[in-house]
């Protein structure tokens, strides 16, 4: 762990340095659900407000299957386009929060949220045409909702990818 401790605060060191626009970033690693060098990079993101495709693959199932909390300042990527998370907890989001208005595309594996988060999520992403939904069943929360619910939140949806145990366990048929 302590080498991707030195490698996130590297990224970290670049991005301040960095002086052009920054319309892409993806970070695949092992990481520990509490990494601060982490937020400090998505802080910086999110300050530049110009980033339009961000991945994040965090896989902390090494640490006790606990998650990478999405820090606040990552709801604030307005100009977001494309968001794949995998093994990211995304049930806090900010009270303020008002969506990403310019969202295309979002992929969510093994991500945990609960059914009001991700609802307020996908109803707040407009212009969402691609939707790719995969997770483990104790990642999502205990309430449901109807698939006709799922859909108001999805008005322009072309794609939409998720498996049977997610509309088993989330989505109730009416």
């Amino acid at each position: 762990m302590y080498g991707n401790l030195k490698l996130f605060y590297a990224i970290h060191q670049v991005l301040l340095l960095r002086q052009g626009p920054i319309h892409e970033f993806t970070l695949v690693a092992d990481a520990d659900c509490h990494c601060f060098e982490i937020d400090q990079i998505l802080l910086h993101l999110s300050r530049n407000y110009i980033v339009k495709k961000l991945t994040l693959d965090l896989d902390c199932t090494y640490y006790v299957r606990n998650l990478y909390k999405l820090p606040f300042c990552a709801f604030s990527l307005h100009r977001l386009t494309d968001l794949d998370l995998n093994y990211i907890d995304l049930n806090r989001q900010p009270a303020t929060f008002g969506g990403f208005v310019n969202l295309r595309s979002l992929c969510l594996k093994d991500v945990t949220i609960s059914t009001k988060a991700l609802l307020h999520l996908l109803s707040n992403s407009p212009s969402l045409k691609s939707f790719t939904f995969f997770t483990e069943a104790e990642y999502i929360g205990n309430e449901y909702c109807t698939l006709i619910k799922l859909f108001e939140c999805l008005p322009v949806i072309e794609h939409l990818t998720t498996s049977d145990l997610i509309l088993s366990v989330i989505f109730i048929y009416p």
